[in-house]
């Protein structure tokens, strides 16, 4: 299976088009209770993450309204986006509309708005964790995306990178849910606004882009560039009414830090800075997300590469600071939480997932249920209508009285199927532009109630299960249909 089919899969791997993914009950609470604690941080534990949150962009906003105020250099030399100051100025128009004219009043109005943005990056942990592995591991990371401590300090801050942040999540979630025409179109337009808060992202973004260009389809991919442009139409248009050029704050802030290199005039830090500050400010969960991320690189490589890419660029100027890669913490989170999940797993003796088999034809050996996944049931949704009982037990083996099929329709999820030498798994729909075969939503699996064996209708808790066709291998090793 081609790990692209990972990345913009078709509507039709979700079943019947429409998502459905389940959402934890205690997901709002949750929620509200890290609002409270960012306010909290906001109001009574603020500390200034750098200066620039307040001369580049509080104090550029209350100029744009009132009329005065400092500018700082930079401001001078035309190289930082009015983006930023003109949402904070359009706030503060609202919060005066509002009443809240004193500075403790607007003040505590700005971050709490910023505070409300800031929660988009926990839904989205807790979104990108269902795809990638379970609804359990989803809910540590929803935990840790709400009550993160670099996350609750800075979730008030108007800073491009933290913003960005936010940003990056979310393209890489919609990368991996299947698209719509919204979806995609999205996408692009969050890639340009990503790009216009924190160029510096480029090595990441162009290769996400790539990657959309390589698995979209011609019309979502229009879709897409249509994102693409209106994003750096904005951009460039309000570089352009103020600075006198297209686009060009980014070029002027390119060509002083990195031609230049004006940003070694603020300090000089050793190459392994990024290292050793994302290992000690993250308690180690760096390390074990590294873990996290190789255990599952066979399906996330191309977005590994691209963060990878991302961190080592930002090796390349002298003067580093951590929030300058900040944006990788929530994906390291994400995959420490599932290096966590294997290791409780596999302490338990199974990190396998259900395999819900139905037979398509007769004629076989037993012994495909057992290579289909040790230590899980096969149910048999036939059984009981003619078809007999077919379950393989936790030794891999076929209960008696089963019924031999050469052909299975297997749903599980996709990373998980572990397959014997005996069968192989041909997944159905997956290539590029094709979207038949997905098999997600109601499932039916058989159990006993009261001594009875009844269809229940299931749904899985992560909406990437696809359908499999397993067929028995014959002496040569060819798959017979």
């Amino acid at each position: 299976m081609s790990v692209m089919t990972h990345f913009f899969p078709p509507p039709a791997s979700m079943g019947t088009g429409r998502e459905t993914a389940v959402t934890w009950r205690f997901f709002w609470p949750v929620l509200l209770v890290g609002f409270a604690l960012r306010l909290v941080f906001a109001q009574w534990a603020d500390l200034p993450l750098h200066p620039d949150e307040t001369y580049q962009y509080y104090e550029q906003a209350y100029r744009l309204v009132h009329g005065y105020g400092l500018i700082p250099w930079e401001y001078v030399f035309g190289i930082r986006s009015w983006l930023i100051p003109l949402c904070l100025a359009g706030l503060l128009v609202v919060a005066d509309v509002l009443g809240l004219d004193q500075p403790h009043e607007y003040a505590f109005f700005l971050k709490t708005v910023l505070c409300l943005i800031s929660l988009s990056l926990p839904i989205a942990m807790y979104r990108l964790t269902q795809v990638l592995w379970s609804e359990q591991a989803a809910i540590l990371s929803l935990l840790l995306g709400c009550f993160w401590h670099h996350f609750l300090y800075v979730a008030h801050k108007p800073m491009p990178g933290i913003l960005a942040m936010y940003g990056l999540l979310w393209l890489v979630l919609w990368m991996v849910r299947p698209q719509t025409r919204a979806r995609v179109f999205a996408f692009g337009l969050m890639l340009g606004l990503v790009f216009t808060l924190r160029y510096q992202l480029v090595p990441v973004l162009g290769l996400l882009w790539l990657i959309a260009l390589y698995r979209l389809r011609a019309g979502a991919l229009g879709l897409m560039l249509l994102g693409n442009a209106l994003a750096l139409a904005l951009a460039g248009g309000l570089d352009w009414i103020f600075w006198g050029g297209f686009l060009s704050s980014f070029i002027d802030n390119f060509r002083l830090n990195f031609l230049y290199d004006i940003a070694s005039n603020f300090g000089e830090q050793e190459v392994l800075f990024y290292a050793k500050r994302l290992i000690v400010e993250s308690g180690g969960l760096f390390v074990i997300g590294l873990i996290g991320v190789a255990l599952l690189w066979g399906r996330i490589w191309p977005v590994a590469v691209a963060m990878a890419i991302g961190v080592l660029a930002f090796h390349i100027p002298a003067h580093k600071e951590l929030r300058f890669v900040l944006w990788i913490m929530p994906l390291a989170l994400i995959g420490a939480v599932l290096a966590s999940w294997l290791g409780l797993r596999g302490a338990r003796g199974s990190v396998a997932a259900p395999v819900f088999a139905v037979p398509l034809g007769r004629g076989g050996d037993s012994r495909v249920f057992g290579a289909l996944s040790r230590g899980c049931a096969v149910a048999n949704p036939l059984a009981g209508r003619g078809g007999g009982d077919a379950r393989a037990g936790a030794d891999g083996g076929c209960d008696r009285g089963c019924v031999q099929h050469t052909v299975f329709a297997v749903v599980a999820h996709a990373g998980l199927l572990r397959l014997g030498q005996t069968c192989a798994a041909v997944p159905l729909g997956l290539g590029p532009g094709s979207g038949a075969g997905h098999a997600t939503g109601a499932l039916f699996s058989y159990r006993h109630r009261g001594g009875r064996r009844g269809p229940r209708r299931l749904q899985p808790d992560q909406p990437s299960w696809h359908l499999y066709l397993v067929a028995k291998r014959d002496a040569q090793g060819r798959s017979r249909p």
